[in-house]
């Protein structure tokens, strides 16, 4: 039971992390790299808007999470193999 619950839960993870990179990648288009205004009190030229902005970090945020997340994941599994098949 526990196993599905892990399959099921990283299945959907990795859903989500496609979906985010979906949506970075359509908000990284929306934003017009022909235009480069004069730099903002940030010193950023992106005419992005803040709240784009901070959705785009954001979702970077939670799929780099995401990604450690299912690194350690992976390993712990590849690590329990190893004593399952080398009890010693």
């Amino acid at each position: 039971m526990k196993k599905s619950w892990l399959i099921i839960l990283w299945t959907l993870a990795v859903l989500i992390d496609i979906g985010v990179y979906i949506v970075i990648g359509i908000m990284m288009m929306a934003d017009d790299d022909r235009y480069y205004g004069p730099l903002d009190k940030y010193g950023d030229t992106s005419p992005m808007s803040g709240f784009d902005k901070a959705i785009t970090y954001l979702l970077w945020t939670w799929s780099f999470v995401n990604i450690a997340v299912t690194t350690i994941l992976i390993l712990q599994f590849i690590k329990k193999r190893r004593l399952a098949l080398n009890p010693a």
